[in-house]
């Protein structure tokens, strides 16, 4: 029975600087006379991420691989915000957001079916790094009213692009022998993210929060679809300007 291992040359993906085109064209709203008389602020965030990986599967005339959900590690998440609140109106806020998620390795088996000869069972370690940029948009409580002046409580979704860079080894076990193939890959696609969250003022300027937000992108990989949905917990320290 032969052992084989393969290094596959890494695949470019998709330009990032192509999907940040529709980002520039948004930011550029900003400048409108509506924003003049917000109030800005800026924040830094730290957390956790969970979640699973839906890897889509692949058909052709002779091989059918299963789709699949792979459950990841726990990871890390870090991020950056810059807002402005009360655009046009009171509870209106716009926020650029950069995030990265790492430390969510995902993976696992599963099998292979050929028409033709004898079925593979293939098991699969993927090491993800991601790199997203969001526009956020919130309906969020800045004068303090529903509670107390101190505590500005949020809801709001957020869009825009991830950057994922995988580093992969995918063995496959048959009745020929074990071929083991790594490699590493990138892609940029569309994210989404839905938000929930609470701000507590500590001083006139610097304020604490906490985060809970549902992150979601998808690329290609490898020759086929990874889709991360991910549930994220942040802490945010932030400075009112």
């Amino acid at each position: 029975m032969a052992n084989s291992v393969y290094y596959l040359e890494k695949k470019p993906g998709y330009p990032l600087t192509r999907a940040l085109g529709p980002l520039f064209l948004i930011i550029s709203i900003l400048f409108c006379p509506g924003v003049f008389s917000a109030e800005y602020r800026a924040e830094f965030q730290l957390g956790i991420n969970t979640g699973d990986t839906e890897v889509g599967g692949e058909t052709d005339l002779f091989f059918i691989v299963e789709g699949t959900d792979f459950d990841s590690d726990t990871g890390k998440t870090i991020g950056a915000q810059f807002w402005i609140d009360k655009v046009y109106t009171d509870n209106f806020s716009l926020g650029l957001q950069y995030m990265r998620l790492f430390d969510a390795d995902y993976g696992g088996s599963r099998d292979e079916f050929c028409i033709f000869c004898v079925p593979d069972t293939t098991q699969e370690h993927y090491s993800p790094e991601i790199d997203a940029f969001m526009i956020n948009f919130l309906y969020r409580d800045n004068n303090g009213v529903l509670i107390n002046e101190q505590l500005h409580p949020y809801i709001g979704v957020g869009l825009g692009v991830a950057q994922v860079d995988v580093d992969g080894i995918i063995t496959t076990d048959s009745g020929t022998g074990t071929i083991t193939i790594t490699g590493n890959e990138d892609d940029s696609g569309f994210a989404a993210q839905f938000l929930l969250g609470m701000d507590y003022d500590i001083t006139e300027n610097f304020y604490l929060g906490l985060n809970m937000s549902f992150f979601s992108t998808y690329v290609d990989l490898f020759n086929e679809e990874h889709q991360f949905d991910k549930f994220m917990g942040m802490v945010n320290a932030g400075y009112k300007f």
